[in-house]
């Protein structure tokens, strides 16, 4: 990549391609750099260049939140960068503008953890991440409306998982993952969508979309223990979704940063466990 000065550099281009959105504290943990500066030494060269490769994206400050980190993500050249020197296209995600998602940042954010947390265990396991889809990728569309990248039609009904994730352990096995990240207090809305999942044909039909042959999991991530034990509540009541329970892993959102792949509660009286 003849643009790109510094290592540093490169593997800012490389993460964003492949994360899509990225804050400063993402590329730490990612190990772009052991300290902050040289990331963001590097980040101010990419939006100076002529043309521009990354581009930063300021949503100011939330309530509660407070100021907001700023995100970055690379613009259609920095893109094309990562494809002329022979990266797979779909980890050289790009955005078109800057336009700002305030009601969504949270949860983008979340996202993107998501993501580096399952490519980090990976990474540690010899896996090889062979696809991943999220809500916020580019999509098809339908007439004038933007579908999800994630977006599946089952049965007339649209399901569209935050993340959809295909990864090969070194044992040969392909496996299948969809992911919802929920945030906030109320649990019936998720428990809702769960429901669609468990619909009777709706998993043979999800894995029927994807070519997958054997069992999906869905990750249920949650911001705050207390709604992931209000769905579990609400499960105990709901005999179809009770039935699809070796499907459906729950974890916060915390614990899957420390550890993704071990200790996922389950619904009813199923003990803490592994994913596969």
């Amino acid at each position: 990549m003849a643009e790109i000065i510094s290592p540093t550099e490169e593997a800012i281009v490389r993460a964003l391609g492949r994360f899509h959105y990225c804050t400063s504290k993402h590329l730490l943990r990612l190990g772009v750099a052991k300290h902050p500066g040289p990331i963001q030494a590097a980040l101010k060269t990419l939006r100076e260049r002529s043309p521009m490769l990354v581009r930063s994206l300021d949503f100011g400050a939330l309530p509660i939140h407070g100021r907001l980190p700023i995100l970055y993500a690379l613009t259609e050249r920095g893109a094309d960068l990562l494809l002329e020197a022979g990266t797979d296209p779909q980890h050289a995600q790009w955005v078109k503008s800057a336009h700002l998602f305030a009601n969504d940042y949270v949860h983008r954010c979340q996202c993107v953890d998501l993501h580096i947390s399952l490519a980090l265990w990976l990474e540690t396991e010899s896996g090889v991440l062979e696809t991943i889809k999220t809500y916020y990728g580019r999509g098809q569309h339908e007439g004038t409306t933007a579908r999800p990248a994630t977006a599946m039609t089952i049965k007339d009904k649209v399901i569209a998982p935050d993340l959809i994730a295909t990864f090969t352990m070194p044992d040969g096995v392909t496996r299948l993952l969809l992911i919802e990240q929920h945030n906030g207090d109320d649990a019936r809305r998720l428990f809702a969508q769960v429901q669609t999942y468990c619909h009777p044909g709706t998993w043979a039909a999800i894995e029927d979309a994807q070519n997958y042959p054997h069992g999906a999991r869905l990750l249920l991530v949650f911001e705050k223990q207390r709604t992931l034990e209000k769905l579990q509540a609400l499960a105990a009541k709901d005999d179809t979704v009770m039935a699809c329970a070796h499907r459906l892993f729950l974890k916060t959102h915390e614990e899957t940063t420390g550890g993704f792949y071990g200790d996922w509660e389950g619904l009813g009286d199923v003990e803490a466990r592994e994913l596969f």
